[in-house]
C-alpha cells in the first residue's frame, strides 16, 4: 500500500488526516508524510493496521443493517 492508496482510503472513510491518525494511533505528521510522498511504501505493520481498521468499519456497517 502506498501513500496515494492511503489517501484514497482516508477520503473514502470521510476522515481528516488528524482523525485518521488518531484512529491508527499515529501522528498526523506521519499521515501527511505518507500522502505527500505517495511513492514511498508504508511499513507492512501499518498497512496491516489500516486493513484491520477497514474490516472493523465494514463489520460495524454490516451489523447496523
Amino acid at each position: 500500500m502506498d501513500g496515494l492508496q492511503i489517501n484514497q482510503v482516508r477520503i473514502a472513510l470521510g476522515l481528516s488526516q488528524r482523525e485518521f491518525a488518531k484512529q491508527l494511533n499515529i501522528s498526523e505528521r506521519t499521515v501527511s508524510r505518507w500522502e505527500t510522498h505517495p511513492e514511498e511504501e508504508v511499513l507492512s505493520i501499518v498497512e496491516t493496521a489500516i486493513r484491520l481498521y477497514l474490516e472493523v468499519i465494514d463489520l460495524r456497517h454490516k451489523l447496523k443493517k
